[in-house]
């Protein structure tokens, strides 16, 4: 299930790279760059950092809506690739 870095020009003709998923959801998309030189340096980072990237929540705990579960907007805590997700892709639920 490989991702595709794809090299674009936008409306303003700076370089950009946008990361598709493998049914071509845009996941994320980049920064301006002057060249395709210097994106794709920021591709060969990315790939570094992703791969052993942490989740860092900072996100603020609401008000939960009636009805809603519980565990949705709680801290996520120490989460990690693959032990905290399966195959499903969903968190397991923390200590």
């Amino acid at each position: 299930m490989a991702g595709i870095f794809e090299l674009f020009t936008d409306s303003e003709a700076a370089i950009r790279f946008r990361l598709l998923g493998s049914d071509g959801t845009v996941l994320a998309t980049s920064e301006r760059h002057d060249t395709k030189r210097t994106a794709a340096a920021a591709i060969t980072m990315l790939r570094e950092c992703a791969a052993t990237g942490h989740i860092r929540d900072e996100c603020k705990v609401v008000a939960q809506n009636p009805g809603s579960p519980a565990a949705e907007n709680l801290p996520l805590t120490s989460l990690t690739w693959p032990e905290r997700f399966p195959e499903s892709g969903q968190p397991e639920p923390g200590p």
